[in-house]
């Protein structure tokens, strides 16, 4: 039945229309070797990407650590290895950038606690306080997860660099304990789940400056200082329990506690959404961030979507969102003229 499929199909094509031009031949060679430069292109946008990225990030957790609710170490260095990469570019990853199997360093702050030890970008990890990093696939994970157990002391890190094995003993930083990680992808996305923060590179590519991509990451470390997933939760455990009790009263079949669960998770959603935008542009001021008006983002952000400029969903408008931060924006700035601490308004008697 398939060759009978495929020979109709091939019979029809004998009568289509065909190109009428004779435009330049390309050669296997020459394609082949366009596909390397472009490899190449993407390897050196998306490295340029990663230390924009973690550059941000990092000052953003060390200037908040005061501030969060739980904390971590970090010696300002990242790992990547092969599996980081999507299969179409793994080989160019390989040939380019030797990356491989084992996790390798991407991204160094070099006045940071490793880089001030003598790791340096390129230096593939081996080990971390003498447990080896796992193989394959699980390598990455397998390297983030040491180096997160390490929480108290000098870590000793052993490392493969030019053929040669060498410890280094690295005492870590104190961070905000909510890992930022950049994650491949179009969307114009960054999102907090309570205990890590993604960010798309969509979304990177669309911030004009580093003030931007700072008011980003502080509004998603907001959310989980804020514990805002956990109050969501909260409502709609809450919002359940109450349609359970009104559908028992009414003799009803249960479809009100789904329908209170909905309603009691979405309660505060735009209020959590508002409260992340003021606490983040404080994260980001206390960072050095913030001082070129990050709240256009919102305006541009509504060239996409002109529908969000005056209404809302889970989110505020647009609209709202831009004069609540430019409101911000000129709250640290009377703080700072006043020489104050940078910290949010609380309501009396709620702690950060």
């Amino acid at each position: 039945m398939k060759r009978c499929i495929v020979a109709l199909a091939a019979a029809s094509l004998l009568g289509c229309a065909t190109p009428v031009t004779e435009g330049p031949e390309v050669s296997i060679d020459a394609r082949n070797e366009e596909v390397r430069r472009q490899q190449e292109y993407v390897l050196g946008v998306r490295s340029a990407e990663d230390e924009r990225f973690y550059r941000v990030a990092h000052r953003i957790s060390s200037a908040n650590v005061e501030l969060c609710r739980r904390r971590g170490m970090s010696i300002g260095a990242t790992f990547e290895t092969i599996y980081d990469y999507s299969a179409q570019m793994r080989s160019a990853a390989k040939a380019v950038r030797g990356v491989s199997s084992a996790p390798q360093v991407a991204w160094l702050d070099e006045k940071g606690p490793a880089g001030a030890a003598g790791l340096r970008r390129g230096d593939v990890l081996l080990a971390v306080n003498g447990t080896p990093v796992a193989k394959g696939p699980k390598a990455g994970k397998s390297a983030r997860g040491l180096l997160a157990a390490a929480l108290h002391g000098s870590q000793r890190l052993t490392i493969l660099r030019n053929g040669e094995t060498i410890n280094l003993d690295i005492a870590g930083k104190q961070v905000c304990g909510y890992p930022f990680y950049l994650v491949d992808g179009s969307d114009l996305n960054a999102t907090a789940d309570g205990d890590v923060i993604r960010f798309y590179r969509g979304m990177l590519r669309f911030a004009q400056s580093d003030d931007e991509i700072a008011l980003i990451l502080g509004h998603e470390l907001a959310h989980n200082v804020m514990r805002h997933i956990q109050k969501s939760q909260i409502n709609r455990v809450a919002g359940a329990i109450g349609g359970a009790l009104l559908d028992a009263a009414l003799g009803g079949d249960g479809d009100l506690a789904e329908i209170g669960a909905s309603i009691g998770d979405a309660a505060f959603s735009q209020a959590f959404e508002t409260e992340a935008d003021y606490v983040g542009l404080y994260f980001a001021a206390r960072a050095g961030y913030g001082a070129n008006e990050p709240e256009k983002l919102w305006r541009r952000m509504s060239t996409l979507d002109p529908s969000q400029i005056r209404k809302g969903s889970s989110h505020p408008p647009n609209a709202a969102r831009y004069l609540s931060l430019a409101a911000t924006q000129r709250e640290i700035a009377e703080k700072k003229e006043a020489g104050q601490p940078l910290l949010p308004r609380l309501k009396k008697d709620s702690p950060l």
